[in-house]
């Protein structure tokens, strides 16, 4: 079948060889090479297509995009239909993202075309298979993340991510990032004016419901996105504005609970101010792939490293950037290293300076405290960490002057000193806690040791 796609007739039912409507007499094939078969959505910028280009010996399908007729009398609309052709050709060359084919006039109608991707969006996906697990749920952020990373750095914003907007491509399973009909280019005076709010509500950032957007405002609607796809219930019915707080967790069924590291992930990504959420696109993909499956560390034998040689953990960011540790600990730089571990954390904290309060342990993020944990486990050939740590205090029955003792740490009325920085040093002897403050500063092992099992890096 071959469908006519002019407004005014929309007759499907011409048959495979015509190349003229029967009911209107219209051309139907596009550009003299794509031949619509069917419609497969529409939105306030126009209609999309399913359609084959004849040109192709395979007649390969593709998808064609009409831009309204109403939206094509409108200067604003049609300056956003161009800029969008140009960018979706770039945007093309990843490929999470479907390629971008071609764009042309014809009747005084504006068209779009970009492959077509077997698969099915997560919208679908979930009233076909029901919630997703954590397991599935950390695919769709590192995933979806890796996306927006890419499109963020070229000044593209989204601004429509939801369910049914990121698509499960059916070759390999991997997540797709599709309808760029709203994307926005970024720039500085774009980031401060008020413009039109574009998107769908149930997922929208705060600011962006208020017309302003940032990178940020993506991140915000994956969290939202994740929330739904969990639940299967409107993320918005979880926010108590009384309390600015969320409560999906509750919602979840028994067979469903989530780890306190990935309910973390999402509190921080559903954060009001943008700058309590990831600092990017790139920050969180990373934060993603490296803790949807903790390591299983035991209190009685070493933990086994998690951590690939070759990745250079520099070239990446979290909140923080770790390069330097790395470099002072490849270098065996302990005391430099040991300095910088607790700047690293006060950094990950939002604090100034080095020091970390003793209050601050429980709150340090469970992303930051295990990238340098594994940095200081590898460097030291599993010697040192904050989980060689308390495995230790658990062998002394966290009795804090035993493990002093064990960890070769002297103490006085101020604290603790005499560190050693050789890596002959007794096990566990380092990170130190030289750099932490306040309150009872001996109960500090303690405390570090119930972080460690809050974020699951130890048991």
């Amino acid at each position: 079948m071959s469908l006519c796609i002019l407004p005014q007739c929309n007759f499907g039912g011409n048959s495979e060889g015509d190349r003229f409507c029967r009911d209107c007499g219209a051309p139907l094939l596009l550009k003299d090479r794509y031949r619509p078969l069917r419609a497969i959505g529409q939105g306030g910028f126009g209609r999309t297509f399913l359609a084959v280009d004849m040109d192709r010996p395979s007649q390969k399908c593709c998808v064609i995009k009409q831009l309204s007729a109403q939206a094509s009398v409108n200067d604003k609309a049609l300056e956003l239909f161009y800029r969008e052709a140009a960018r979706l050709e770039e945007l093309g060359e990843h490929p999470r993202i479907p390629q971008f084919l071609a764009h042309f006039s014809q009747n005084n109608e504006q068209y779009l075309v970009q492959e077509y991707v077997e698969g099915h969006d997560l919208q679908q996906e979930v009233r076909q298979s029901g919630a997703f697990s954590e397991e599935k749920i950390w695919q769709v952020l590192e995933e979806t993340a890796g996306v927006l990373q890419f499109i963020h750095k070229r000044n593209i914003i989204h601004r429509d991510i939801k369910p049914s907007n990121i698509m499960r491509r059916k070759s390999d399973g991997k997540l797709m990032l599709i309808d760029f009909g709203v994307a926005k280019l970024l720039s500085q005076t774009a980031l401060q004016r008020t413009m039109t709010v574009i998107g769908s509500p149930e997922y929208m950032a705060p600011e962006q419901t208020r017309g302003h957007i940032a990178p940020a405002s993506d991140l915000y609607s994956l969290g939202m996105t994740c929330l739904y796809l969990m639940t299967l219930k409107s993320p918005l019915s979880f926010y108590s504005p009384a309390e600015d707080a969320w409560f999906w967790r509750e919602a979840l069924k028994p067979q469903q609970q989530v780890s306190d590291r990935l309910a973390e992930t999402l509190t921080r990504l559903l954060h009001t101010p943008i700058n309590k959420r990831f600092s990017s696109a790139k920050a969180l993909s990373f934060h993603a792939a490296t803790h949807k499956t903790p390591p299983p560390l035991r209190a009685k034998a070493p933990p086994s490293i998690q951590l690939d040689p070759e990745t250079e953990w520099g070239q990446y960011l979290t909140d923080v950037d770790y390069g330097p540790l790395k470099q002072l600990l490849s270098e065996q730089s302990w005391r430099e290293a040991d300095q910088m571990t607790w700047r690293c954390l006060a950094q990950a904290l939002g604090k100034p300076g080095n020091f970390v309060a003793i209050g601050d342990l429980g709150k340090i993020p469970c992303g930051d405290l295990e990238c340098v944990d594994v940095l200081w486990r590898k460097y030291s050939g599993n010697r040192f960490g904050f989980t060689i740590q308390a495995q230790i205090f658990e062998e002394v029955e966290r009795d804090y002057g035993r493990f002093c003792q064990a960890v070769s740490w002297r103490m006085n009325y101020q604290g603790i000193h005499s560190i050693v920085f050789t890596l002959d040093s007794p096990r566990g002897h380092l990170p130190s806690a030289q750099w932490i403050s306040g309150g009872s500063w001996w109960t500090h092992q303690r405390r570090m040791s119930e972080r460690l099992a809050n974020c699951r890096i130890v048991d």
